[in-house]
């Protein structure tokens, strides 16, 4: 039971550290930018004029 736990253990590990390697060199995947969709919300919100 032991030596199934440690064969597990080095298979899970060799496939992560695989996968892990071969995807370190990939350039990351372009995201929007947060302050971009803060200012488009921020043009289409509109304020009623307070009567103060």
């Amino acid at each position: 039971m032991v030596w199934l736990f440690i064969l597990l253990t080095i298979a899970t590990y060799s496939f992560m550290m695989k996968h892990v390697l071969s995807n370190i060199q990939k350039p990351a995947k372009a995201v929007k930018a947060y302050t971009e969709s803060t200012i488009e919300n921020r043009a289409t919100y509109n304020p009623s004029p307070t009567t103060r």
